[in-house]
């Protein structure tokens, strides 16, 4: 018989807050997508939802505290460590993401190949006027990725082989911007990060209220997530002047 490699267990974290109508939406795009043994958590951000039929691999939690999705989002990570899983694939994203048809198979053979520990896939962000894909091919460093970076926290997936990392790895508390602090401090952690360019993901930034949709902030941002990872001001300068000087070259490209 071929060999048939063991599928990597998937736990999904997601902060909600919105309409019952998107989190149904966005529950019956996962559930096509999730393994028998996958688990996701999504944390209701100060609200509360009814008459949603919720499957058994779903487990939702109301998190009633400091709002943001970053705080959001660490109440899940505490629920994950409460569970005391080990190896296992560490997934986030957002309640408005919509994963492309067998992409939770394509993780399983990327993970499978040299045992990565984080992998980031392509995502096409969707505007309400425009599309744009985004996608990068090989392994960064960390020192590569403070260079340059950009997409979406959701399709990256980190390897947790020891449940305890995840008292470490955390979202910033700031409202904004807190899945970049999560991100490069895993890539911090585990040196570097693998990129492949197959897209798992349709990223939707319609939300007038999210980073994405207002530009102009995204600086400040970039600057805070850069001093919150521990960088000093000399190399907290020197990585945003690069930063502002390629999305400028974006921007006239």
């Amino acid at each position: 018989m071929p060999y048939i490699p063991r599928k990597e267990k998937v736990v999904f974290l997601t902060a909600f807050k919105g309409k019952n109508s998107l989190l149904k939406k966005s529950i019956d795009n996962l559930l096509m997508e999730m393994d028998e043994n996958d688990i996701w958590v999504i944390v209701l951000d100060n609200q509360e939802f009814q008459n949603i039929n919720i499957d058994k691999r779903i487990k939702i939690l109301n998190y009633i505290g400091m709002p943001g999705a970053g705080n959001t989002r660490n109440y899940g990570l505490d629920y994950i460590l409460k569970l005391n899983l080990n190896n296992f694939l560490l997934w986030p994203i957002d309640s408005d993401d919509q994963l492309i048809q067998n992409s939770r198979s394509l993780i399983d053979q990327k993970f499978q190949k040299r045992k990565y520990n984080m992998i980031s896939f392509g995502c096409v962000q969707i505007y309400k006027r425009k599309k744009k894909e985004y996608s990068y091919e090989g392994e960064k460093s960390f020192r590569d990725l403070l260079k340059r970076y950009s997409t979406p926290c959701g399709s990256t997936i980190i390897r947790i082989s020891d449940n305890n990392l995840l008292k470490f790895l955390r979202f910033s508390t700031r409202k904004r911007a807190n899945d970049q602090l999560f991100f490069l401090s895993a890539a911090r952690y585990f040196q570097s990060c693998m990129f492949f360019k197959n897209i798992v993901l349709l990223n939707y930034c319609q939300n007038s209220n999210s980073l994405s949709a207002k530009k102009w902030k995204q600086p400040f941002y970039k600057f805070l997530v850069l001093r919150d990872i521990g960088l000093n001001y000399f190399e907290t300068l020197y990585f945003f002047s690069r930063y502002l000087i390629i999305s400028f070259l974006k921007v006239i490209g």
